[in-house]
């Protein structure tokens, strides 16, 4: 009787030690889920923002980047200049620096620059397309608003 006994309090400790390292990696997670990159999260934000708009051009994404960014201050403690810096930074060294994407743009008449910044806006998402297959598999209709 008294071995039962032991084994079920073995058990029920052991159940205990399960549920407590559950508790603490769902911790973990969570906390890793709330630590997003600051540059990532205004870009969604203002694509979030850019997509309720009735009328969707160049002038609306950038006017969307500006109210996120102003929105978004005490969120992200991330400063306008440091998040142009970084917004640039990838439409330099992702895209322009892409011998593929400068030769899809001059092939089709688009400014590379100013594409560029359509697909950071975008996303990675889009970015990786555009690196892997080009603008054309990409984007297909949608490049005519683009120039």
């Amino acid at each position: 009787m008294n071995s039962t006994n032991n084994s079920g309090a073995a058990v029920a400790a052991t159940n205990n030690s399960v549920a407590n390292s559950d508790k603490s990696s769902n911790i973990t997670k969570s906390s890793k889920k709330n630590a997003r990159n600051p540059f990532l999260e205004i870009l969604r934000k203002s694509r979030n923002t850019y997509k309720k708009q009735i009328i969707r051009d160049a002038q609306v994404k950038k006017s969307a980047i500006e109210h996120t960014l102003k929105v978004s201050d005490k969120d992200t403690n991330m400063e306008d200049i440091v998040f142009l810096a970084n917004f640039y930074d990838m439409v330099e060294y992702r895209l322009l620096d892409s011998n593929r994407f400068t030769r899809d743009c001059e092939r089709m008449g688009l400014n590379a620059f100013n594409v560029a910044q359509h697909v950071i806006f975008d996303g990675n998402k889009k970015l990786d397309e555009v690196l892997t297959f080009g603008l054309d598999k990409a984007y297909g209709n949608e490049l005519i608003k683009m120039k």
